[in-house]
């Protein structure tokens, strides 16, 4: 009783079920991030983790995949069949070049809005 709650790490996990092995251990539900498709989801998962940290007093929020708020990688057949490493190469290297040119995926600009609240 009285201990601080913090969420570390957090973000929406694209599953319907989780493998034997749990997630950390899925590169293929990794690669299933990196698809500009989810924005709007993670969106609306960050919204709803910040507005329940406010709600309740959650110490600390971090969010996982803070890449995706300078870029995703617009899905495509010729893509789909990438493997993890090479679908988050694709990203890393859209992320490098946003960052580089300080652009914001709508999902970046919703966090910053959501946390520019904080005092």
């Amino acid at each position: 009783m009285g201990k601080p709650v913090v969420f570390d790490e957090c973000w929406l996990s694209k599953t319907d079920v989780m493998g034997s092995n749990g997630v950390a251990s899925s590169p293929e539900l990794f690669k299933r991030d990196a698809y500009s498709f989810w924005a709007p989801l993670d969106q609306e998962f960050l919204a709803a983790m910040v507005n329940f940290s406010r709600l309740y007093g959650v110490a600390y929020l971090s969010p996982f995949w803070s890449g995706f708020f300078f870029a995703y990688v617009d899905f495509s057949k010729s893509i789909s069949g990438l493997s993890y490493t090479d679908t988050a190469k694709l990203a890393t290297q859209a992320q490098s070049t946003s960052l580089l040119e300080g652009k914001f995926t709508t999902t970046g600009e919703t966090y910053r809005a959501l946390i520019s609240q904080n005092h």
